[in-house]
Formats: C-alpha cells, structure tokens, sequence
C-alpha cells in the first residue's frame, strides 16, 4: 500500500520552485527551517496566514496578497514549504498539513481574529488549519476540493505507467467538503 508520503505521489503533486524570497525569516518547523516572510505587529488585531500554489513560492505572495493585507493593518505570515526555495526537507501532502498547524502555533500574535488565505494546491493546508483550530475566516483562490480527483487528474497526465496507483493510496487526509454556512470577512 502507496502512502501519502510516498516519493511516488509526492514527485506527482510538487512542482518545487527554487526562488529564494528577499531576506527571508528562517522558521523551525517540525525539525526544518523553512523560508518565510512575516510582517507582524502587536497592534494589529487580524493575523492572516497565506499558503500559495504549486510551483509557486513566497516571493510571489508578497509583491501581491502580502501586500494588500499589509495595507489593511494585518499581521501577515507567508510560509515556503519543505523543499521549496531553499527550505529544507522534502514536500509531501501529510507533512504540508503538520507544518501548517506548527506555523499557526509558533507564529500566532492576535488573538483576536485569523484569516486563512489558500490558493490552488495552498487551499488544502488552509482548509486543514481553519478546520483544526475552528478559524472563522477562510479565503480560498482557485482551490482544490477533492483531492482523490486531483490525485486522479496528476496520475492521468503521468505517463509513468502508474495505473493502478491511486487503489493502492491509503488517503488518510480529512475529507474537504463544501462548508454548510459562510462567515463573511
């Protein structure tokens, strides 16, 4: 049986992109420095955590959405995952989700209100993490729902001869539903 940890469904999911950010901050997370931007002051009453989309890195959050939300008066924490831009360790589905939850508890600075900010592939550690810690504000750009289907749509468009790989999966990640009720921002 395939994990989800497995270099086979991990080098499927993973474009790992080797731009380093601009004097990034060195995170410890879960034994590995990973990159990141963070923008934070204690007068800021809304923290905003981004997680960005595969193949993309820090570096390109900040010249956009970091930048919005700087100029709200928000806390801004944009993380780089394993692998990425200099980061150590290896990406793979279940480590993005434990690195998410570390980032949220090292970092956390109002207490006041969080917004989770997900795009494309970033969208399931920011499902992951407004789920785990019943966060209220949850904003996701072009995200990925299902991700049985987006592992299928990866596996199809791999001509690696890996078939039958998505039967032998054991998916021991949450199930992302639709949310029943929406809390505006």
């Amino acid at each position: 049986m395939i994990s989800l940890e497995s270099k086979e469904i991990s080098s499927l999911c993973f474009l790992e992109n080797g731009d380093e950010p601009v004097n990034p901050h060195k995170l410890l997370i879960n034994g590995h420095t990973l990159n990141c931007i963070a923008s934070f002051s204690k007068e800021n009453e809304i923290d905003v955590y981004l997680f960005h989309g595969n193949g993309e890195n820090v570096s390109d959050y900040t010249k956009t959405y970091g930048k919005i939300f700087l100029k709200l008066g928000c806390n801004v924490f944009i993380s780089e995952y394993r692998g990425y831009s200099q980061s150590s360790g290896k990406a793979s589905l279940m480590n993005v989700l434990s690195d998410a939850e570390e980032i949220y508890r090292k970092t956390r600075i109002s207490k006041k209100r969080t917004i989770v900010f997900g795009k494309s592939f970033g969208a399931i550690p920011a499902i992951h993490l407004a789920t785990k810690f019943q966060l209220k504000s949850l904003i996701i750009d072009h995200g990925i729902f299902d991700v049985k289907s987006w592992l299928i749509s990866k596996i199809n468009s791999f001509s690696g001869g890996i078939i039958n790989l998505l039967a032998e999966i054991e998916l021991s990640l949450i199930h992302i539903s639709e949310p029943t009720r929406r809390t505006p921002i």
